[in-house]
């Protein structure tokens, strides 16, 4: 059986994405970031040359040097630049795994999503954007109960660096940009071949000065060198093919699978027996997993529109003309109302420790919706469902609703699996003594959920959204399909 390009560009995608995370944070260490950079990128150039092909030389020399730079450029700022620019602000654990995997994965993948909006012709919808954002605040919650207490704290104690690798995000998007222009030039296979040997070249002029490290390093490490090299050519051959097929917004949507495939492998282990301690909440794991899912089917299957409708544009036709107009209104109110409930407090926080000095530490605080997995969960679904009504009110055709509107209530369906996950647990005014000391005899951190009517209502008005538009996309296919019979009937 024979995988359709764009089925095997994602698995590419995943699999070269999880890998290369997971690589290049065990070598990071060893040797210096453009020593590591240049070894993966040489070894990635030798598997696309392999696997991929090499330049079209006839479609090079007609294309002329303009395209083969502009090439080379979408090259460095795809599979140099960001990647150094990660590495420049990683250290064993600052930030810590979770926050790094996510800053580096699901955030690049809205990051990306924004990123395309200045580009015309790779400008997601509304929904799309929706969708996935919603996918990614389901990977951040996955994160932030792969341990209890969580690591997972951003913009809380590393806020420069985490800031710095969401502009790498949009480095590697602006990448992307340029070389899926450069593909219709020079053909893909030649573009990715130049892109990748190009930032090959400046990856190991960056390593001049500081040197590769020791020869005894690359001995031993060249294992998992040739493996990063790898992995890093598989994400440039799937993401270079997904980019040209489905475009830059989508192809990068499925970065935020990475959390979910790296915590398959938790799966696997428990599974075969093969394991250690437990320090996932798995709740709040398969909430995560669901809300991520759910987002990406979203923003695969609904496609939208970008631009005023025409006379040109089908009309919809869906079903009962209140039906979508119910649905605005719904999904308007409950994106108001989840707004509202994000300043409000979801949780209340309790720690018990011990300062160094031997003194008891005791406080107990309040986190808003804000600070909840929940509280943006309600959020996102509103404002996806309030951008599939705003598209069936304006009579746009609306292929996927069906798909898109059933996915947002499989998300919402998450709330309770989430109800306890806050999206962070370090503070900047508790004692760091303490806050380190979290998960031990000296010091205890508990949460206890603080329901709020105006998110429950919130979430109810979104449900409510979403089953209108199920019901519009419902009797609008039965609509269609009685016209295509009724058309047929009178042919014969």
């Amino acid at each position: 059986m024979r995988l359709k390009p764009e089925l095997l560009c994602v698995a590419l995608v995943i699999a070269g994405s999880s890998a290369w995370f997971v690589l290049s944070t065990l070598a990071m260490d060893e040797i210096p970031d453009a020593a590591l950079m240049t070894t993966s990128l040489v070894t990635a150039l030798a598997f696309v040359s392999a696997f991929a092909g090499t330049p079209s030389i006839q479609r090079v020399k007609a294309a002329g040097p303009k395209e083969f730079a502009i090439a080379g450029g979408a090259g460095m700022l795809t599979w140099l630049a960001p990647q150094l620019i990660v590495l420049s602000q990683r250290a064993t654990d600052a930030p810590s795994g979770t926050e790094t995997l996510f800053f580096t994965t699901a955030a690049w993948a809205l990051m990306a999503t924004l990123t395309s909006l200045g580009v015309r012709e790779d400008r997601p919808s509304a929904s799309q954007v929706a969708a996935v954002a919603l996918s990614v605040l389901g990977a951040a919650a996955l994160l932030a109960n792969w341990e209890r207490p969580s690591s997972f704290s951003p913009f809380i104690k590393f806020p420069e660096q985490e800031l710095i690798m969401l502009f790498a995000g949009v480095v590697f998007a602006s990448g992307l940009l340029l070389g899926r222009r450069s593909g219709r030039a020079l053909g893909a296979r030649s573009s990715l071949w130049i892109g990748v040997a190009s930032a090959a070249v400046a990856a190991f002029v960056l390593a001049l000065p500081a040197g590769f490290g020791s020869m005894q390093t690359f001995q031993s490490e060249w294992p998992q060198l040739l493996l990063a090299g790898a992995a890093l050519a598989t994400l440039a051959t799937g993401m270079s093919g997904l980019v040209r097929i489905t475009g830059t917004a989508r192809a990068t949507a499925w970065l935020v699978i990475v959390p979910v495939a790296l915590t398959g492998l938790s799966v696997v282990e428990r599974l075969t027996g093969v394991y250690g301690p437990n320090p996932i909440v798995w709740p709040g794991v398969l909430g995560g997993t669901i809300a991520v899912l759910a987002g990406l089917l979203a923003a695969q299957t609904y496609r939208g529109s970008t631009a005023p409708s025409s006379a040109s544009d089908p009309p919809a036709r869906l079903g009962f003309p209140r039906l979508p107009l119910s649905a605005l209104a719904l999904s308007a109110l409950a994106t108001v109302l989840a707004v509202v409930s994000l300043f409000l407090p979801a949780f209340v926080a309790f720690v018990d420790g011990i300062l160094e000095s031997g003194a008891e530490y005791s406080v107990v605080w309040r986190l808003s919706g804000a600070e909840s997995a929940v509280g943006w969960l309600v959020l996102c679904v509103s404002a996806l469902a309030l951008a599939l009504a705003v598209d069936c009110a304006r009579q746009r055709p609306v292929r996927g609703l069906l798909v898109a509107a059933v996915s947002a209530v499989v998300a919402l369906a998450s709330f309770p699996l989430l109800a306890d996950t806050p999206l962070h647990t370090w503070t900047r005014w508790i004692p760091a003594e303490v806050q380190h000391a979290y998960g031990t005899e000296y010091a205890r951190l508990t949460f206890e959920a603080a329901p709020s009517a105006v998110r429950l209502a919130a979430a109810g008005f979104a449900l409510a959204a979403c089953i209108a538009l199920i019901v519009s996309a419902v009797l609008g296919r039965r609509h269609g399909d009685a016209l295509v019979h009724s058309a047929l009937k009178e042919i014969a």
